[in-house]
């Protein structure tokens, strides 16, 4: 990476619980981006590492707006908050969406930024929830709330299928 010039590389780190969790985990990459500029004789602005972090309990959901300082992405791992939150759909969307709100108004109070990809930051949403149909009405509704943030439903192949599947046979009268 270092010597190749290239510029995409993520990290991403499941299951962060506390803000202790953050704080030891970008220690760990602000020590490894030292020992790599001393022995690549690089510049910091040449290990341009995007962090992120999943938000897949209900701890990391509280904890969301310091998880977020830290974070150029996030990702909410349904599946694991799904279980924490037992099923329970109306907590598990309540969920998302504060995660969501933080991550956008966050983005609007950026520092001195003049364009504006520099300050929309990325929301993806994983795991089984992201892969049904019923989630996508949900997901319609998130994205035209949230303007200025990227926000990705990731699929599985399976769930692509059955969301694929599914639009072909609704029309505009059955949403």
């Amino acid at each position: 990476y270092a010597q190749s010039g290239k510029k995409n590389i993520r990290l991403l780190f499941p299951m962060v619980f506390t803000k202790d969790d953050v704080d030891i985990l970008i220690e760990l990459v602000e020590r490894i981006k030292i020992d790599l500029m001393r022995e690549y004789k690089l510049k910091l602005e040449d290990l341009a590492i995007k962090i992120g972090f999943m938000i897949e309990t209900p701890q990391a959901v509280e904890n969301r707006d310091y998880i977020m300082r830290y974070a150029d992405y996030v990702v909410i791992g349904t599946s694991d908050l799904s279980k924490f939150l037992k099923d329970d759909r109306y907590k598990i969307y309540a969920s998302i969406k504060k995660v969501i709100d933080t991550a956008s108004r966050q983005t609007r109070k950026g520092k001195n930024i003049s364009r504006k990809s520099e300050w929309i930051k990325e929301v993806f949403v994983a795991g089984r929830l992201a892969n049904e149909e019923k989630f996508l009405y949900f997901y319609l509704y998130l994205l035209g709330l949230y303007k200025y943030t990227y926000l990705t439903c990731l699929l599985n192949e399976g769930g692509l299928q059955r969301i694929k599947s599914y639009l072909q046979n609704k029309s505009i009268k059955d949403s």
